[in-house]
């Protein structure tokens, strides 16, 4: 029985340490579904697994795109499919760790529900978008949506389009010309779910010192070497980057923006959190039960 173990949960819960104990005890590779982990440019801002990890572990989709590059969740769920089935020639178990939900949910549940391109009706919005701006699209779309976007597509309006199309159209199949097996050969794959959920005031400790931590390897440094037409990129209209080019933009003091970062990272771990919630299947471990998961993966794995 093939096993794929999937390890969700806001940022700085703990899911990178606890997946590397995992393949290291069971010798198995990890897939992340971190969408911003997949920039070669960009390892401090993103917590990229150390280099000590990545010669130790069989690491994917880390440091693998650069940053003009663009994979969404439709292509990372092929991609990772494609890439799970390989891996799963040679192993009986691989894990999938990451924060970025619709990526996760993409993999283990498909986008085929998403619903086919209306050309009225995306035409109808982008004159919304020209008319009245952003806030317009903003207010268009369902606040249980809203609320779950990262910050990056919040400020998209190509994203915010599509996601009105989700939330507004009839549910249809996709069409597609290419078939993929991952949607036919995961339903043999013992799928384990699961997601860390610290205490509120252990994870914004754990926020902080990561930011801390993240300036000291040299986080401003790295935003510095990013070339300026590869600034407005979805990749990097994310939580750290904006703060600091607002820091060399000469908009906010230093200390401001790490206050920021620290904030809006906060912000996004609860907004993890929240699309969570709403899934289903979801194994919960809080602070009080991380000893136990290996227990638990004991019990549960076929």
């Amino acid at each position: 029985m093939k096993n794929l173990i999937v390890i969700a949960g806001p940022t700085a819960s703990g899911k990178t340490t606890l997946a590397e104990e995992i393949a290291l005890a069971y010798r198995c590779p990890i897939i992340s579904a971190d969408s911003r982990q997949f920039y070669k440019e960009i390892p401090i801002g993103t917590a990229q697994p150390s280099k000590e990890s990545l010669q130790k572990i069989d690491y994917h989709f880390v440091a693998h795109m650069g940053l003009q590059e663009e994979l969404n969740a439709g292509q990372f769920e092929r991609e990772a499919g494609k890439k799970l089935i390989h891996l799963f020639e040679e192993h009986n178990l691989a894990i999938v760790c990451g924060g970025s939900g619709l990526y996760i949910k993409a993999l283990l549940d498909g986008l085929d529900s998403f619903p086919e391109k209306d050309e009225v009706f995306r035409n109808s919005l982008i004159q919304l978008y020209q008319n009245q701006g952003l806030q317009a699209l903003i207010e268009r779309l369902p606040k249980t949506i809203y609320d779950t976007l990262n910050e990056s597509d919040k400020m998209n309006p190509q994203r915010l389009m599509r996601h009105i199309e989700i939330a507004e159209l009839p549910q249809t199949i996709l069409p597609d010309d290419r078939p993929n097996p991952w949607l036919v050969y995961k339903h043999s794959v013992n799928i384990i779910y699961t997601a860390l959920s610290p205490d509120r005031e252990m994870l914004y400790q754990n926020i902080d010192k990561r930011v801390d931590q993240m300036m000291q390897d040299g986080f401003e440094n790295e935003v510095r070497q990013i070339p300026l037409e590869l600034k407005s990129i979805n990749a990097l209209k994310t939580v750290g980057y904006k703060e600091l080019f607002e820091y060399m933009d000469g908009h906010i003091q230093l200390q401001t923006a790490i206050t920021q970062i620290k904030q809006h990272t906060r912000n996004y771990a609860k907004k993890q959190l929240t699309w969570l919630r709403r899934e289903k299947n979801i194994q919960w471990f809080d602070n009080n039960n991380f000893s136990n998961y290996q227990d638990f993966l004991k019990q549960n794995i076929k």
